[in-house]
């Protein structure tokens, strides 16, 4: 067993707190999805896992998450597109986490703090990931989409 696993192994167990939590996975990488998929399941997190920006948009309409892990390079959407657009298009969003394996000081100046409340390098460090669920519990309703500017609306038959 290499000196990593006995750090993480206890890591990796049912943790009540976080069973209430919905995060979406959003990374282009089968086998990070995959990995992040088995560690949140483990840990009782309820989980989705997409290949874009684009279907992460779309899961967020459709569903009730309160955390969403972004890959900052994905394809259609990367991370920060997605993150601007989930901050645009909802008037409560989820955590965004961005999540890059590039170690280039340029690379963590994108991350934009109004954007994204936390950043976590890849590989994952599975201690920085619970700390990061551990700071929002409970479940949220569906992210709810903007209203249209008072303008945009059409006229109220009642009045």
């Amino acid at each position: 067993m290499c000196d990593y696993m006995p750090r993480v192994v206890p890591l990796l167990t049912h943790r009540p707190e976080l069973s209430a939590l919905r995060v979406l996975v959003a990374d282009d990488d089968p086998t990070n999805r995959k990995l992040l998929v088995s560690v949140l399941g483990k840990v009782g997190v309820r989980c989705t896992a997409v290949g874009d920006g684009e279907k992460a948009v779309a899961a967020l309409e459709g569903g009730a998450f309160d955390v969403v892990l972004l890959d900052m390079r994905m394809p259609v959407l990367d991370g920060i597109a997605t993150a601007r657009a989930v901050r645009e298009r909802f008037a409560d969003p989820p955590r965004l986490v961005a999540m890059s394996a590039s170690v280039l000081p340029e690379e963590r100046e994108r991350i934009d703090p109004d954007l994204f409340t936390a950043f976590m390098p890849k590989p994952i460090d599975v201690a920085q990931l619970m700390n990061i669920l551990a700071r929002k519990h409970g479940s949220k309703a569906p992210a709810r989409p903007k209203p249209a500017p008072a303008g945009d609306s059409p006229p109220n038959p009642a009045t």
